[in-house]
Formats: structure tokens, sequence, C-alpha cells
């Protein structure tokens, strides 16, 4: 978008738990937020009953633009969320706001964007002995599910790369560990994922 362009832009963030939307306005160079809004997810069918009711309270129709951070994989434009009975198609969103400006994201992904764009100020050293070095990094959100998400870096700039490493397998490192996975794997014994230890649920199962 040049600097002199004005565009409305719905953003959204669909996770397990919980949906936030927001709608901005984009003009000479800044965005301006509008409205925003947060939903139960499991109270609705579908996600695109969320977008319906955001935009009538907001008294919109369409937007210019939009974009979505997802809970889970997409690919092809379509996703199928982990903890929710949706399926998210990119096509059909842009006939429902009328644009063809719509991306859809990993959440984890999105969220690597967003750190593109923290200021060293927003960051929190876990280690501040640690000699500061140039490289990979990794997104790690623990909620519903367990998001994770990487930062490729070229040697110039960082690329973000959303993954699904949540779901991999819990491996024990020592016997108390190993008594866990033996007690998960009764409890799930189609996959016991580090997502079964390390999320909203997952600590309510250990404790």
């Amino acid at each position: 978008m040049s600097q002199r362009h004005s565009a409305t832009i719905l953003a959204g963030d669909i996770g397990g738990t919980k949906t936030v939307l927001a709608l901005y306005r984009y003009q000479e160079g800044r965005l301006n937020p509008l409205t925003k809004k947060q939903f139960v997810s499991k109270d609705y069918a579908d996600f695109s009953d969320i977008v319906n009711a955001f935009l009538k309270e907001a008294e919109s129709s369409e937007a210019d633009a939009a974009c979505f951070g997802i809970a889970g994989p997409v690919i092809g434009g379509r996703c199928k969320t982990t903890n929710l009975p949706w399926e998210i198609e990119a096509s059909r969103l842009k006939q429902q706001l009328s644009t063809e400006n719509l991306r859809l994201l990993n959440d984890l992904e999105a969220t690597a964007y967003g750190m593109l764009y923290l200021s060293p100020s927003e960051f929190v050293d876990l280690n501040p002995q640690a000699n500061a070095q140039e490289g990979n990094r990794a997104i790690i959100a623990a909620g519903t599910g367990l998001g994770e998400a990487m930062l490729f870096f070229d040697g110039t700039q960082y690329h973000p790369v959303g993954s699904e490493g949540g779901h991999c397998d819990f491996a024990p490192a020592d016997d108390q560990q190993s008594a866990l996975l033996a007690w998960l794997r009764r409890r799930y014994p189609d996959h016991v994922s580090y997502e079964r230890v390390l999320s909203g649920p997952g600590l309510y199962t250990l404790y």
C-alpha cells in the first residue's frame, strides 16, 4: 500500500479458546484502530459466524484487506483447526468479505512477523550473561495448544516460518518422565505429544 492509500483492514487471532478480531484504518502510512472484540471460540459453529457478528457490531459489511492467524496448520489457503471443529478456507472468506487481499497464517507464524517490529526494550533476557548471537530464533507459546514457529536468519534478515512442533512426540529425559509418559499413554492412546504436557490442558493433566 502506498503512503497515500486509505484502506480498511480486518485482522484476527483465532485460537482454541478465544478469537480476537480488530478493524483498522490504514491511512498516510499509519494503522489506526477502529474497533476490537473478543469471542469465545466454542460458542460458534464456524469462524464465518464470528466474522458476521463482528462486522454487524462494527457496522461494516466488508474490508479492503484481511489477515488471520490461526491455531493450526495452514496448507493451500485452508486450515482445519487443531482444537476446534472448524475448517477455514481463504476462498470462502474472500467471498464473504468481498476482497482478494486476504491471507491465512499459522498463529505462531503471525506472532513471528509481529516480533520483527518490537523494540529492544520490549524483550526480556532469560540469560543476561549470555553472549548475544545472530542466528535462527524459536517462538514458543503455550495456550490451549502448544504453538511453535521459527525465525530463519539468512545472514541479513529474519524470515518467519510456521511449524506444528508442539505435536511432536513427548520424549522422556529421566525415569520420572518415563513414568509420566506411561500414564499419559493410557489417557491418550493414539499419541502423546509435547502439547499434552505443555499447554493449558496439559498443565491441568499434570496437576
